[in-house]
């Protein structure tokens, strides 16, 4: 599977000019291509898996009925830099790959296929999965509730946050 996959290559790939990065950055000579490359495979063959569990879940919700009145949720941990700046792996950077995490919500409400770039945080999620529950969400919670942004172009919730 896969075997002729190469990770993505954005311009920041294994950089040639690194003088404008931090001194950790500018010590590292240029990666391994065929090491991150072969890296990448295996993680895409890894969610092969996690497709056909996400097949198996939704088959079964569809087959009880319960699909239409159901949230599936999907995201991960933060990203993994492959090659960017010339950084093997890793996801302990302040770089864009690093901190960026997916988020997907599937389920009543949601129109099939919308996406947004507005920018959300992980402290974001809890506020959100409350309202889907019907929960109420404390005034001294962390984030703020994505449901708005669902089914509209609401407002973007923050324009910066800190890393």
């Amino acid at each position: 599977m896969f075997k002729h996959e190469k990770a993505p290559r954005p311009p920041s790939f294994n950089e040639d000019d690194v003088s404008d990065k931090p001194n950790y950055v500018r010590s590292h000579e240029k990666t391994d291509e065929g090491d991150i490359d072969a890296k990448f495979r295996k993680r895409i063959r890894t969610l092969q898996a996690v497709d056909e569990m996400v097949e198996t879940v939704v088959n079964e919700l569809q087959k009880t009925g319960k699909l239409d009145n159901t949230y599936l949720v999907f995201t991960s941990d933060n990203g993994w830099m492959q090659g960017e700046h010339r950084l093997g792996r890793g996801k302990n950077t302040p770089y864009e790959p690093s901190i960026h995490m997916p988020l997907g919500i599937r389920g009543p409400g949601i129109p099939a296929g919308r996406t947004t770039g507005q920018l959300v945080i992980n402290e974001d999620y809890a506020p959100t999965f409350a309202e889907l529950g019907g929960a109420t969400n404390p005034d001294e919670i962390d984030g703020r509730s994505l449901v708005p942004n669902f089914a509209s172009d609401a407002p973007s919730l923050r324009h910066q946050f800190l890393e």
